[in-house]
């Protein structure tokens, strides 16, 4: 019964984390404007982190209540994802609070990459390949 939970609130996390990023996504991919930079920050810290912390701190729950999922490989391989997941969370956090204006820059490598990270992370926790 616990790992169900810790798998609900996992999931919920994920999705918190996935929908502030592509909040901040749409604000910065909309040229008509300039980004307000304090909804942004607001996004990144009170729904990108909290989502961030549910889903690690849910995932360590899952582990320890489910010791076998150590003996996976795609529960590797997942984490591996996550980890560029979450430095490229870092980096978008960081263009933010630098007030870096990105309608100068190419920003549509890094949507392409993180749809990737994120599409690829969903099929390994849904369909757990062997």
């Amino acid at each position: 019964m616990n790992y169900m939970i810790f798998k609900l609130v996992h999931l919920l996390g994920f999705a918190l984390w996935v929908g502030g990023t592509l909040a901040i996504f749409a604000v910065f991919k909309n040229k008509t404007h300039n980004p307000n930079f304090d909804s942004l920050k607001s996004i990144l810290l009170y729904i990108v982190t909290i989502g961030a912390l549910l889903s690690f701190s849910s995932g360590v729950g899952m582990v320890v209540e489910n010791f076998y999922i150590l003996k996976s490989d795609w529960f590797y391989l997942k984490l591996f994802l996550l980890i560029f997941f979450t430095i490229f969370i870092f980096y978008l956090g960081n263009l933010i609070f630098k007030k870096i204006n990105t309608k100068e820059k190419s920003f549509n490598f890094p949507i392409y990459f993180y749809s990737f990270l994120t599409i690829t992370i969903m099929f390994l926790a849904v369909f757990k390949p062997i």
